[in-house]
C-alpha cells in the first residue's frame, strides 16, 4: 500500500482537509495527515509564541513526523496551499515519492502581492509588527479569499475549524524579498520526482498564474488548471473530478 503524506495549509489542521484523507484512502492509499507544531485541532496553540514560527520549523517538522514513521518506501507528499510549499522543501531535502501540489503557496522569487489576496488578509497587514504575531481571517475575508466556490454552509463549518496561523510564516511566503534567512528559497535542481500542480482558476488568495509559475520552476511538472473552482478545490462542487485526476495521474506517477 502505497502511503500519502497530507500537509495541510494555513489556518488549517489534519481535520479541515478530512474530505481530502477519506478520499484519498478511498482509492486505496494509506494517507498520514500530522499537524504542523500549533496546529493541534483539539490543542491549539493560543499563544503569541504561535506567530512567530517560521516556515522552517513547519518542514522541520514533517521531516521529523516522516523520520519518525519508519516507512519502508519514501513516500507521496501532498500539500495544500502553504502545505505546498512545504512539501517542495521537504522534497527537496530528502527522498520522497511523487509529489502533488495544490493551490501551492510559492517559493521564494516568485511574486504573491496581489489585490485579492491582499483583500482576503488585510486583517495581517495592518496589524503592527504582524510578522509576531498570530492571525486568523474574519468569515467575510474567509469567504471572499478562501471559500468563494463553496456553498455557504460549508464555508461557515469550515472557517468554524481554522485556527491561529503564523505571521511570520505569513512573513516568509509574501515578504521573501524582506527575509534575510531566505527561508522559503527551494532548489527547482533538488526536485527530481514527477509532480502535479493544480490550482483554480477562480482562487483569490494564490492565484492561478502564481501556481503556473511554480509549475514552471520544475521541468518535470504537469500543471493542471480547473476554470470553475479556486483556493479549497478538494471540497468545492467539481472536487470528486479533481480527486480523481490527482488518483489517475497518480498510477501513472507511481507505476
Amino acid at each position: 500500500m502505497k502511503t500519502i503524506v497530507l500537509i495541510h495549509g494555513m489556518w488549517s489542521t489534519s481535520k479541515t482537509v478530512d474530505r481530502l484523507t477519506v478520499r484519498m484512502e478511498s482509492f486505496g492509499y494509506r494517507v498520514l495527515a500530522p499537524n504542523l507544531p500549533g496546529h493541534d485541532p483539539d490543542h491549539p496553540d493560543r499563544t503569541e509564541a504561535q506567530g512567530t514560527r517560521s516556515i522552517h520549523d513547519y518542514a522541520e517538522s514533517i521531516s521529523r513526523f516522516l523520520d519518525s514513521e519508519a516507512l519502508e518506501q519514501p513516500p507521496i507528499l501532498l500539500g495544500h496551499s502553504m502545505g505546498g510549499l512545504i512539501a517542495q522543501k521537504v522534497a527537496a531535502s530528502r527522498p520522497t515519492g511523487p509529489v502533488i501540489l495544490l493551490n501551492p503557496a510559492p517559493p521564494r522569487g516568485i511574486n504573491t502581492i496581489y489585490w485579492s489576496a491582499a483583500r482576503a488578509t488585510l486583517n495581517v497587514l495592518l496589524s503592527p509588527v504582524f510578522w509576531r504575531k498570530p492571525h486568523c481571517p474574519s468569515y467575510p475575508r474567509a469567504r471572499y479569499g478562501l471559500f468563494n466556490c463553496l456553498p455557504e454552509s460549508d464555508a461557515r463549518r469550515i472557517h468554524q475549524s481554522l485556527i491561529q496561523e503564523s505571521g511570520r510564516a505569513y512573513f516568509e511566503i509574501v515578504f521573501w524579498f524582506l527575509d534575510r534567512r531566505r527561508v522559503t528559497e527551494v532548489d527547482p535542481k533538488r526536485m527530481r520526482v514527477p509532480m502535479l500542480v493544480i490550482t483554480g482558476l477562480r482562487d483569490r488568495i494564490v492565484p492561478a498564474n502564481v501556481v503556473r509559475r511554480v509549475a514552471r520552476r520544475y521541468p518535470q511538472a504537469k500543471f493542471v488548471c480547473y476554470p470553475d473552482n479556486a483556493h479549497w478545490l478538494f471540497e468545492e462542487p467539481g472536487s470528486d473530478r479533481v480527486i480523481s485526476d490527482i488518483h489517475e495521474w497518480l498510477k501513472q506517477a507511481t507505476r
